[in-house]
């Protein structure tokens, strides 16, 4: 028995399987890869603010300037100079706050991906106590 025509039917099936199928998975992949950094960066702010409020408490004499740079030097990873990071105080009723707040405009690595452009933002707001 030859069993040649069959095994010239099939020769191709595992090519065409793969030519099917890794595009998918190449693009869950990305996309489980940058919901990952989105999420790493969002963290990344709020971290950044929050250490920065807890800094503004104990250094209640501190300006707005070095509140952002102490902020700014919190921010791993990312490049500080990409990161709009204000310093807000205000009074209410008698009371000393400071509200910090960091953006980063996040754009996803490969433009396949649907989404554009997302504005990141970390905020925190802390009484400082006289």
């Amino acid at each position: 028995m030859i069993a040649t025509p069959r095994h010239r039917w099939w020769s191709g099936t595992s090519a065409v399987e793969f030519a099917l199928v890794a595009p998918v998975v190449l693009i869950l992949l990305t996309g489980i890869i940058e919901t990952g950094r989105l999420f790493w960066i969002q963290n990344t702010l709020q971290y950044a603010t929050e250490e920065a409020a807890r800094w503004a408490m104990v250094n209640q004499a501190a300006g707005e300037a070095e509140m952002v740079a102490y902020a700014q030097s919190k921010l791993t990873g990312l490049n500080p100079a990409g990161v709009a990071v204000t310093a807000s105080p205000e009074t209410v009723d008698g009371t000393s706050y400071v509200t910090i707040q960091a953006t980063y405009q996040f754009s996803y690595a490969i433009s396949l991906l649907p989404g554009g452009s997302l504005t990141l933002t970390g905020s925190t707001r802390v009484p400082l106590i006289d």
